[in-house]
């Protein structure tokens, strides 16, 4: 019989719970109501109400002196069904949101206004957790405990409410608003007007002809004044069902005006969707925005490395060139002297090879100090990155197996950036002493050979 409907006025419809049943069915203080109930529910089917109500009827027999529990004390149960269903949602929400967030920290509820409050565990003081009821905007105000355990948002799902997702709250929102019950009283109510209408003509049209009799009976007979005594009770009965019909047209636009109120609520959360959905969709766009900025920079400060090596390629070329301009202009010179004597001939080679390895030492030197721009530009890239992994393993609210794998990738960078570093030193010291020494020891040996040709 489980999930069939009964009429609960009628004994087939009444549930009695006894003293065995009773037992086993009774929770401990630990049990929420809203538990017995879906237990209820499942033994008794739609008549999970009136079993609650059986059960509680006879606690009270039971314990006259004692306070009802509060699992028995659910008196409105589609609300706290409303509650369970928007909580879920939250929640729901939060871990889309925040897929880091740490919810056994975190207490949900719904505040007297039905507004979405939130505490930290173990706390007594409870914050907003929207800044507004028509919002899904955080609080600005929610402490420091609350924003730790919600950790750092997942930036690609800060729309919140996709189109997909608006039109399944709506849906949500329709089943729990529920107003067939009015509808049906108000079918139910216009149906017994109805059967009361055709009631009242039967009476008038009675109460025509018994008139009509009792005119042709004389007065004096006793079918006259049994024919008036039932002219009385019709006229009587007729009063009373129009007083009735009356009650039912108030109680029909009673029924009717909770149904347009009902309406009204329900276009006023449909508009409420739509507005939030608007609000989605601008988030997105300003998401989409950054993002293209973000690709952007990205793309400027490749084109700007690029741009540097462009200018030290252009700038190094441009070196080779004089070098080869130089060299020429002095092989030019040497010929014109070149029969003078062959020690002017043994100098000016002397000479051209001491400008040769000059150039070159300056060549070597322009390469060293761009291998030592781009060793201080990655010991800067993978400092940076070291720092990162350093504060993901200072941070306590992140998984233990990420933190784990941040602290070897900073052992691993750590080892990267000394072994950088160690490079980059050999070069400076090699670019600060040996370079000096070698354009030294050229331009001694070249002067040594001009002195010992002016005192021979």
């Amino acid at each position: 019989m489980e999930g069939t409907d009964f009429d609960p006025t009628t004994e087939e419809g009444q549930i009695n719970i006894n003293d065995e049943e009773y037992e086993s069915l009774l929770p401990d203080d630990n049990v929420d109501g809203w538990s017995l109930f879906d237990k209820l529910r499942r033994k008794y089917g739609s008549r999970a109400r009136d079993a609650m109500r059986s059960l509680r009827d006879k606690f009270k027999s039971k314990n006259p002196h004692e306070p009802v529990p509060e699992y028995l004390q659910m008196e409105d149960l589609h609300l706290t069904d409303a509650k369970t269903e928007m909580l879920r949602e939250v929640i729901d929400n939060v871990r889309q949101r925040y897929p880091n967030a740490n919810l056994a920290l975190l207490e949900f509820g719904v505040g007297d206004k039905g507004q979405i409050q939130v505490r930290y565990a173990g706390r007594e003081k409870w914050y907003n957790f929207y800044q507004r009821t028509d919002s899904t905007l955080l609080n600005n105000g929610l402490s420091k405990e609350i924003t730790t355990a919600l950790g750092n948002p997942n930036l690609t799902m800060l729309s919140v409410l996709s189109e997909m997702e608006t039109t399944r709250l709506r849906g949500n929102i329709l089943r729990i608003i529920k107003t067939p019950s009015v509808k049906a009283s108000i079918e139910s109510m216009n149906t017994l007007l109805n059967k009361q209408q055709e009631n009242l003509q039967q009476l008038e049209t009675a109460e025509e002809e018994k008139s009509k009799e009792l005119e042709e009976l004389p007065l004096s007979s006793s079918a006259a004044a049994d024919l008036a005594s039932d002219l009385r009770n019709v006229k009587a009965e007729k009063e009373a069902l129009l007083k009735e019909m009356q009650e039912s047209r108030v109680t029909i636009d009673d029924l009717t005006r909770q149904l347009e109120e009902a309406a009204g609520e329900l276009n006023d959360i449909v508009n409420h969707l739509d507005n939030t959905r608007e609000e989605n969709q601008a988030l997105q766009e300003r998401i989409k925005e950054l993002e293209d900025e973000l690709m952007k920079q990205s793309r400027l400060t490749v084109e700007s490395r690029a741009a540097e090596i462009a200018d030290f390629k252009a700038r190094l070329s441009k070196l080779l060139e004089e070098k080869s301009a130089a060299r020429n202009q002095l092989k030019a010179a040497l010929n014109k002297v070149a029969g003078k004597d062959a020690e002017l001939q043994r100098l000016g080679k002397e000479l051209t090879d001491s400008v040769d390895r000059e150039r070159q030492v300056m060549a070597d030197k322009a390469v060293a100090e761009e291998q030592i721009r781009q060793l201080q530009q990655a010991v800067e890239d993978l400092e940076g990155q070291l720092e990162r992994q350093q504060e993901i393993v200072a941070d306590q609210t992140r998984p233990e197996e990420e933190r784990e794998a941040a602290q070897k990738e900073v052992e691993t960078l750590q080892e990267r950036v000394a072994e950088l570093r160690t490079q980059k030193d050999k070069l400076e010291k090699e670019l600060g002493l040996t370079t000096k020494e070698k354009v030294a020891s050229f331009r001694v040996t070249f002067l040594a050979s001009l002195r010992s040709e002016e005192c021979p």
